[in-house]
């Protein structure tokens, strides 16, 4: 064989294609010809299981008359209904078109001549030399259909000593881990009856070779069909085209859609909408991209073929898909002039397709980007057919310039159409797209480069075992550590979970990622962007170190942005990821695959709280031990305690056996929204912190939980605003914090510890006033308190004249300026209420200019100082008291004894010295209000800080823990338990075990025996459950504090059960 030819070819005529009616397309071997038809042979090696026959046809099952394409493999999941080859030409002027589609017009066998013009061929008549043979790796002769390999038939040989021909003793060549060869002809003139072609044959032979690689990337989803086209009439065959009829049912059959990329040669399929009766709402992608199309003449000398075994074809180039055309059932067709301008790349209607964005003429339908939203894109779900095809090219009678018998690419007559049928599934319709044209872009580079060097395939990454508890009005998702501990890769190792929500109707959404803490987060590798096209690095992986869970409580419908609902459907899956560290690697993350889990939260959680004693601290935070496996529990005693994080806000929690002695966890961080837990001996430790400061809810945000308020108002009237007072505390809607001029300026240390922060109750003087500057009240007020007074921008000359005497000190910084009686606010440390302590305050003013309306000359936002020498915030309709420019009345809250005596130590420029401030407020007059008009200590406001979890708090659970001697086990009688926490505060957990399934009732009575509230009365599950009640009436109004009586009430023998609960507020 010559490795060097130049190829000659003439080129296109010219066709349409019209819109037909609906055809049959049906067809077979005619007048019972026993043709050798084999319609099972498989490609199964990688991800993709396909039908392989040796008559034209792939993808069809002829046996079960349906889809022969499945995905996964191995699954009853189909993507393609029938799919084959369609070849279109002129001879003498004569379109004449063979196809295969669901029928064929090929049978199996060789063409061995056409003296006289008529073809004369092997028509594979009882005869199984012509059927498909298969080799996968490993094989050797005593495979049969290594042993009988059909060389003569033009299978691909390893040319052991390049030659370029085939000698006697030469193994077969295997491409890839598994390859099908198979060799049909066109040349049965009865052959020719469907209605797209029906024309006299062409006098083709297709040598055809399909196969696949085992692989875990890109590959391992990709089936190759190699088609070597050979004249092997007496004709010339001119305008020819080669095309992939396609008849794609991505699951079900009428919803999807088609479209093109032109950048990557590819014809694609996916589904119009994110689910599918066959995939549900992970439909995929299935595409064909063309790879290596005829080799054709070029104008242009400089122009030179290079293919990937290295043969160069000088003045020539190679087409690839030249058109694309799609269709909808019904619209196929309907005879050859029709499927040869299909072919060709015109429309339906018989004239040149108009693309209705650019108004220009194309050969390429549905070119735009349906992630995009860009271009032309197909809205017409329905059960679409599509053609990518190839042309036009003049294909000659074959000659065998080295007379070796094979017919080779560069000798006439010989042509060769190289596709990858390619499939991907991503989380939804659209990122199937997306993962389909990176695997057709990494599947047209490997395929360059001869798939040599291809890196080491990834081992199949594990998935998690994931079991289901469901609830009332909740679910809990709990997986094994296998993925942890059981993964064994060279290059690859084990680096998170992802939780996914998908729905039918929408795009999944990860509501959780739990990775090592390892400084990996956002995970890297090469993909196609979408608005551009180009090979870009886009983030696969998006960890964010928040260390491993193998649980996850959802209470939450992250799709809908609404709590879960009783009896609704939901869709999670969870999944594990492994980092490869080179960052040269084009693969970096691989993960397990998307196993989806349906879930319906039931109504009642099948499980229930153990009772925990907080042994010591005065933490606010809270421990639930939720039991979801009772088979695992132990009776154990357990214990909780905290360790100080270095540089960390929150302490870590230690999880201790003490009945084993064995430490179960250390060093986890508490959940502050997520509840996201670990799980030990079948219970799901719930340990939630507050964070540190003053408490961020309020009656207005959380009216029903007043455990979580960090302001409240025991006696007359809110006086002061966040309004223009948001200075980003944490308390107080922003105005309200903890903290010190030092700590947070400074850079220093919290001035108070945050497990030091106490209760505090401002009491405010008389002012009358409700002017904004020297207000009038009475300095003899008790609740006129000595204060510390600071100045911002004291360095620099009154702003205004009447500053000048109140500016002492003219240094820089937040420099001290006075102590006396200027703050007309009492504060109170009332930890212990029947001690109330009096605590130090400061304040600080600023010297800014005032801001005046150059028309009226009133004052104006952000309305400048206030320097007076009293703390008096100006009010929020002009000032805005957290502006540079603004009046930046502060006040601070000293965790110090209150006195009318100085202390040196806090007559210190506040920024670069601790003082032991406790709280910061900032907030501005809620308008031009006074502070308890009618006498002094009417209008009061209390602050509440969190008492986040220490070293010094103590947590007990377990089955050993008594409470008013209750056991928490299981029996063949209707048991109730104490409630969690009692004394309680609003809400408490009542926990009953009903021993069958059965009806029941639970209701709570006030000490004279009057109903209070039903919880429930209804059908009850047999198994623990667990109620809340959060101190309201069936009204719906917070009852008062007292002593409580509830009662569960079931059909057993009308069994009454009864218990007391304390509400203390």
């Amino acid at each position: 064989m010559k490795r060097f030819l130049i190829l000659i070819f003439l080129f296109m005529g010219t066709a349409f294609c019209a819109a037909a009616p609906p055809s049959d397309l049906s067809g077979g071997s005619r007048d019972g010809q026993p043709y050798i038809l084999d319609s099972n042979s498989r490609i199964d090696i990688n991800n993709i299981e396909m039908i392989s026959t040796n008559y034209g046809r792939f993808a069809y099952d002829q046996g079960l008359v349906g889809p022969g394409l499945w995905f996964p493999r191995g699954t009853d999941k189909t993507l393609v209904y029938s799919a084959g080859l369609w070849i279109g030409g002129k001879i003498d002027g004569e379109v004449r078109v063979t196809v295969a589609a669901y029928g064929h017009e090929y049978i199996p066998g060789q063409i061995i001549g056409c003296e006289g013009g008529d073809l004369e061929y092997i028509s594979g008549v009882e005869s199984p030399d012509y059927r498909v043979y298969k080799i996968n790796q490993g094989d050797d002769e005593s495979s049969p259909d290594y042993a009988e390999w059909p060389f003569e038939q033009g299978a691909p040989y390893l040319d052991q000593n390049e030659n370029g021909h085939y000698d006697l003793g030469e193994p077969p060549r295997l491409l890839g881990s598994q390859t099908l060869f198979s060799v049909y002809h066109d040349g049965d003139p009865s052959q020719h009856h469907l209605s797209p072609g029906n024309t006299p044959p062409l006098g083709v032979e297709i040598q055809h070779t399909v196969y696949g690689f085992n692989r875990n990337d890109a590959l391992g989803n990709v089936v190759f069909l190699d088609y070597k086209i050979v004249n092997k009439g007496c004709h010339t065959i001119e305008d020819a085209y080669l095309g992939l009829w396609t008849d794609p049912d991505v699951g079900s059959s009428g919803s999807d859609l088609a479209g093109c990329d032109t950048t990557l040669d590819m014809g694609y399929c996916y589904n119009g909408e994110n689910y599918d009766p066959v995939y549900g709402v992970r439909p995929p992608a299935v595409g064909l991209k063309v790879l290596q199309g005829p080799i054709v003449p070029s104008a242009d000398p400089s122009d030179t073929v290079i293919l990937p075994d290295g043969r160069i074809f000088y003045n020539a180039k190679m087409l690839k898909m030249t058109s694309f055309s799609s269709f909808p059932n019904e619209i196929d067709p309907h005879w050859a002039l029709e499927s040869y301008a299909c072919l060709q790349g015109f429309g339906g209607d018989g004239w040149p397709i108009i693309n209705p964005i650019t108004g220009q003429i194309t050969p390429y339908m549905f070119s735009g980007d349906p992630i995009t939203g860009q271009g032309w894109i197909d809205t017409n779900s329905s059960d679409r057919r599509m053609i990518p095809s190839s042309g036009p090219f003049t294909l000659p009678p074959w000659q065998d310039i080295d007379e070796d018998g094979e017919a080779e690419l560069g000798e006439p007559g010989v042509q060769q159409l190289i596709t990858a049928l390619i499939v991907a599934q991503g989380y939804d319709y659209l990122s199937s797209v997306s993962l389909l044209r990176y695997y057709a872009y990494s599947t047209g580079s490997m395929f360059e480069a001869g798939f040599d060097s291809l890196p080491p395939t990834p081992n199949t990454p594990i998935s998690p075992e994931v079991t289901i508890y469901p609830g009332d009005v909740e679910i809990t998702l709990i997986w094994n550590h296998a993925a942890e501990t059981d993964y064994q890769d060279p290059n690859f190792q084990f680096e998170g979970y992802n939780v996914y929500q998908f729905s039918m109707s929408q795009q999944p959404a990860q509501i959780a990622v739990f990775d090592v803490v390892n400084g990996v987060t956002e995970i890297t590798q090469p993909m196609i962007d979408p608005e551009t096209g180009d090979i870009v690095e886009i983030p696969v992986q998006h960890g964010t170190d928040s260390g491993i869970q193998n649980s996850l409580h959802i209470t939450e419908d992250f799709l809908e942005g609404e709590d879960l609902i009783n009896g609704r459907e939901y869709l999670y899956a969870v999944t594990a990821y492994y980092y490869n560290p080179d960052s040269t690697a084009e693969i970096r993350a691989i993960e397990s695959p998307v196993e989806i889990i349906e879930v319906f939260p039931e109504g009642d959680y099948n499980g229930f709280f153990l009772p925990v004693i907080h042994e010591n601290g005065r933490s606010n935070g809270i421990v639930e031990p939720l039991v979801i496996d009772p088979t695992q529990l132990t009776g154990d005693r357990y214990e909780i305690t905290f360790t100080a994080q270095e540089g960390g806000t929150h302490a870590l929690w230690n999880l201790q056996d003490l009945t084993t002695g064995e430490y179960l966890l250390t060093d986890q961080q508490q959940n502050m929204e997520n509840y996201e837990f670990p799980v030990v001996h079948g219970v799901m430790v719930r340990v939630i912190g507050q964070s540190p400061g003053v408490l961020p809810g309020d009656v207005y945000t959380n009216p029903d939980q007043p455990e979580l308020w960090g302001w409240d108002i025991p006696q007359g009237e809110r006086r002061i605003t966040w309004a223009r007072g948001d200075f980003g505390r944490e308390g107080f809607r922003g105005a309200i914090g903890w903290g010190c001029p030092n700590w947070v300026f400074g850079g220093g240390d919290p001035c108070v510890p945050a497990n030091e922060l106490k209760k505090t109750r401002l009491i405010l003087a008389r002012v009358p006033d409700t002017n904004d500057y020297d207000p009038n009240f009475d300095p003899q007020d008790p609740n006129v308190s000595y204060a510390y007074r600071y100045g911002r921008n004291f360095s620099n000359p009154p702003e205004e004249p009447e500053f000048a005497e109140h500016i002492i000190h003219a240094e820089p910084g937040y420099s001290f300026q006075n102590f006396e009686r200027s703050v007309p606010i009492s504060a109170w440390d009332i930890e212990n209420p029947d001690e109330p302590r009096r605590l130090a305050v400061g304040f600080l003013e600023n010297n800014q200019p005032r801001t005046y309306d150059p028309e009226t000359g009133e004052v104006v936002f952000p309305g400048g100082g206030l320097v007076d020498g009293v703390w008096w915030p100006g009010n929020s309709d002009m000032f805005d008291n957290v502006a540079s420019e603004g009046p930046r009345e502060w006040l601070w809250i000293f965790d110090v004894d209150y006195s009318e005596t100085p202390n040196p130590e806090f007559m210190v420029e506040l920024v670069d010295n601790a003082v032991p401030v406790m709280y910061w407020i900032t907030a501005s007059r809620r308008g031009q209000v006074p502070f308890s008009p009618s006498m002094t200590g009417d209008d009061q406001f209390d602050i509440i800080p969190s008492r986040p979890n220490t070293e010094e708090d103590v947590f007990l659970f377990g089955e050993t823990i008594d409470v008013e001697n209750q056991r928490f086990t299981a029996s063949d009688h209707v048991m109730l338990f104490q409630n969690y926490p009692n004394t309680f505060n609003p809400q408490t957990l009542i926990p009953y075990y009903l021993p069958n399934r059965m009806h029941a009732e639970m209701t709570v009575y006030n000490i004279s025996g009057q109903k209070v509230k039903t919880l429930f009365s209804k059908e009850k599950v047999a198994g623990h459950h667990t109620v809340r009640w959060d101190g309201k009436n069936d009204s719906g109004i917070h009852v008062a504090s007292g002593v409580y009586f509830y009662q569960l009430k079931t059909g057993e023998k009308d069994s009454k059960l009864t218990r007391k609960m304390i509400l203390m507020k």
